[in-house]
């Protein structure tokens, strides 16, 4: 997988943001869907705290059971704790025939959350009780952005392109689904 420093952009109703440049390309419906959460997520919310994490297995899986247990205990213990809505995107990839991997991204309330420590301890927690390896937690993995702030927007959808890469997103069962996001809908 080619991933290049340049930025391609990536047309979302008529706005063009940028979005990392991959030699196999984007899926435009992961973009598409990742992008429309992150905006729901700011219609209710002036300030959105974003977090990236990786999930990895303990063993091979052939279907996302484990992602949809671990997406229900953990929005259960959200709401419970910060209260509002949870938005979320998770792609899962496989790269060789070990066992596949997820690529998460979570979105909150930034009024009642505006660091991930214990939002991360939370995460860890939860995946390791399902019997799998401690959640990889890459450099920089939080962003806390504002409505009105497009060059903090910016950072956050070039960051989250990646969940979207082509690359890697082949190897699974025609049944099983490659990626999802929450499905929150535009505040009335």
């Amino acid at each position: 997988m080619a991933v290049t420093h340049e930025a391609d952009l990536f047309d979302y109703r008529g706005w063009f943001w940028p979005v990392m440049s991959f030699s196999d390309g984007l899926r435009r419906s992961i973009m598409q869907r990742v992008i429309d959460q992150l905006e729901m997520m700011l219609l209710r919310y002036s300030r959105v705290l974003v977090v990236r994490f990786d999930l990895h297995l303990a063993e091979y899986s052939s279907n996302n059971g484990i992602i949809s247990l671990f997406q229900a205990r953990l929005s259960k213990r959200l709401k419970k704790k910060y209260g509002g809505e949870v938005g979320y995107a998770w792609v899962r990839e496989q790269v060789n025939a070990i066992a596949q991997h997820y690529h998460y991204a979570l979105m909150l309330n930034g009024h009642k959350v505006n660091y991930p420590s214990s939002l991360l301890e939370m995460v860890e927690e939860i995946w390791c009780a399902l019997g799998n390896p401690k959640p990889y937690t890459p450099k920089n993995c939080y962003y806390l952005i504002h409505r009105q702030r497009d060059d903090e927007i910016k950072k956050v959808v070039y960051r989250l392109s990646y969940l979207a890469k082509n690359y890697s997103k082949r190897k699974r069962g025609k049944q099983v689904k490659d990626y999802q996001t929450s499905r929150l809908k535009s505040p009335a």
